[in-house]
């Protein structure tokens, strides 16, 4: 008997105790429940404030803030002649999608075959592409450029253009000097002129990824400019009007409506994130790894429009702060880009027990990067222009310069100030800029660096002019890829 009544004392203890700690796991869930719809509630509550605080500092809200204003006239716009010009190429190429990525280098290096018997088939084999780089040019003259694009699609926003418009860029460019070695000093600069003026227009898009792009074309641009400069190294007239084209480039992309146009595309995402990814899922049941639209970014119970105004909410606030800051201490690509990485390492982190911040966190890219290659693209322009006056003296003196100063360059590294470097060897010599990772390497090209620096890492190289430029391996012209 005492042994039952044991076991009946001990099924009551745990069942008492479970009870206990299911009511306590019940009161932990719900005071859980309530912290994060609290979080959400007092986030939501404040997207009024810091959409107000957007409006003060310029940050495009809505997608009609993201078109031109006033609006561009047809006259004016290059947009029409650049699909016009894609259209081209890719009738006369009907794989041009697939090999547009492999066509530079080969072009390169067919253009670069200094034997003059295979000239005759290159011309022939540029020719082909006559109409379409006529539409290029004629495009490229223009104003100003205006794909009018539906902001409202948001993240789902595709910008098919960018990538043919750099691959003709590249084509343009290559024939350019290609008209340099036959000694057509005209027509060589018009075509580097012609990739300049479509980086510029590349960068009228009011985003990132359009900025960046018109980056890449522009120093595009800068390369074919410095191999001309090899192939006129010995003709002083030829130098000085390639020098004078450098004086008329076209402006670049400013870098702080980029990046407002990354805040409108942060703050839109937030805001609709829930129809967003309904479209994403629609297309792709896998997008974003999520299982279901109700998914760990929607918390259960909670009131959507919550959810996605107090996601909105403390997406402008990180773009209202790093705005507020760069409007007093100036906007330095490289600091914002600093300060915005800081900023978001500090969201994911350090606010991370912050419901309403998970979001943001995953919507946050890598922003250093590209404030350097704002900078960067500077400094391209810088010691090419750099090159162009040694050269200069070269021609004139019949020898190089002791120092940059010597041929009347006083420009400086617009990374650290400091006047370019200048390296003589030989009959070569170099001029650099310490380049994005701010470290002096000696001059070495990102190709020389490429044995030594971790793969992927686009900082671990200086940014060159060097002479002679055409050193690169030259293979026999094969015009198949034509």
């Amino acid at each position: 008997m005492r042994r039952v009544s044991f076991l009946r004392r001990l099924g009551r203890f745990g069942f008492k105790l479970f009870k206990w700690a299911f009511a306590l796991a019940l009161l932990a869930a719900g005071g859980g429940w309530l912290w994060v719809r609290q979080d959400f509630a007092d986030a939501a509550s404040e997207l009024a404030e810091n959409e107000q605080r957007a409006r003060e500092l310029g940050i495009p809200l809505t997608p009609q803030d993201m078109r031109p204003h006033p609006p561009i006239a047809d006259k004016d716009n290059a947009a029409p002649l650049y699909r016009q010009a894609i259209a081209a190429i890719q009738a006369e190429i009907p794989n041009f999608e697939r090999v547009r990525y492999q066509m530079p280098s080969e072009v390169m290096d067919w253009v670069a075959d200094p034997l003059e018997t295979h000239h005759a088939e290159l011309a022939a084999s540029f020719k082909k592409f006559d109409p379409a780089i006529k539409l290029l040019e004629e495009g490229s003259k223009r104003p100003h450029c205006d794909f009018e694009r539906d902001f409202s699609k948001g993240p789902n926003l595709l910008f098919p253009e960018f990538a043919d418009m750099k691959a003709m860029a590249k084509l343009v460019g290559a024939r350019g000097l290609f008209h340099a070695r036959r000694g057509h000093t005209r027509e060589a600069i018009e075509d580097f002129d012609t990739v300049s003026r479509v980086a510029a227009h590349v960068g009228e898009e009011p985003i990132l990824i359009g900025a960046l792009v018109s980056i890449s074309i522009d120093s595009i641009a800068m390369a074919f400019r410095s191999e001309a400069a090899t192939v006129w190294a010995d003709d002083p007239s030829a130098l000085a009007q390639l020098a004078e084209s450098m004086k008329h480039l076209p402006a670049k992309a400013d870098v702080e409506k980029c990046f407002k146009g990354e805040a409108f595309y942060g703050y839109y995402t937030a805001r609709h994130w829930v129809s967003f990814f309904q479209q994403l899922r629609a297309e792709n049941e896998d997008a974003f790894g999520y299982s279901s639209e109700s998914g760990w970014l929607l918390p259960p119970t909670l009131d959507r429009e919550m959810v996605c105004r107090a996601y909105a909410s403390r997406t402008l606030d990180f773009w209202c702060l790093i705005f507020e800051e760069a409007k007093h201490s100036g906007f330095n690509p490289i600091a914002v880009g600093d300060r915005m990485d800081r900023l978001a390492i500090e969201y994911e982190f350090s606010r991370s027990h912050r419901p309403s911040n998970l979001l943001s966190s995953i919507l946050f890219p890598v922003f250093a990067q590209a404030g350097r290659a704002f900078v960067n693209e500077e400094a391209r322009r810088r010691v090419v222009e750099a090159e162009l006056g040694v050269l200069a003296y070269r021609a004139k003196h019949k020898r190089l310069p002791k120092s940059l100063a010597e041929a009347g360059v006083h420009a400086v590294d617009p990374f650290n100030a400091d006047p370019l470097k200048y390296v003589v060897k030989g009959d070569t010599f170099r001029v650099y800029s310490v380049g994005q990772d701010l470290k002096d390497d000696g001059g070495l090209t990102g190709a020389e660096y490429e044995r030594s620096r971790r793969f992927g890492d686009d900082y671990g190289r200086d940014t060159v002019a060097y002479f002679p430029a055409s050193d690169r391996r030259v293979r026999p012209i094969g015009p198949d890829w034509f």
